[in-house]
């Protein structure tokens, strides 16, 4: 289409197909927005001093450690088979990691 349009060949069906390419473009970039809005980039520096806030902690200390564990991990479901650790992420609870007979699966 480059090409016809470059050589001078410049009819209603480029113009129609140009609009198109545009609005498909549009379309897209709508796309994006919606998902980096969804999910956020994290900036270096915010990830680095939320988990330097971890540095202080002091493991031997219980209520320390389960303040650890509150952040991190959402529930633990044990089956006769398996168990299921559910973690927090962004508010939400994903990602799983499943301990059975195989070893670990991540979900």
């Amino acid at each position: 289409m480059l090409n016809a349009i470059q050589a001078g060949v410049f009819t209603q069906f480029t113009k129609q197909r140009l609009d198109e390419l545009e609005q498909a473009k549009s379309e897209l970039e709508v796309k994006i927005l919606q998902e980096e809005i969804q999910r956020p980039r994290m900036p270096e520096e915010y990830l680095r001093f939320f988990l330097h806030k971890f540095r202080s902690i002091d493991i031997s200390n219980q209520e320390q450690r389960q303040r650890l564990i509150d952040i991190f991990v959402n529930a633990i479901y044990m089956h006769n088979d398996k168990i299921v650790f559910t973690f927090n992420i962004q508010g939400r609870h994903e990602n799983r990691i499943t301990k059975g007979n195989r070893g670990f699966g991540f979900n």
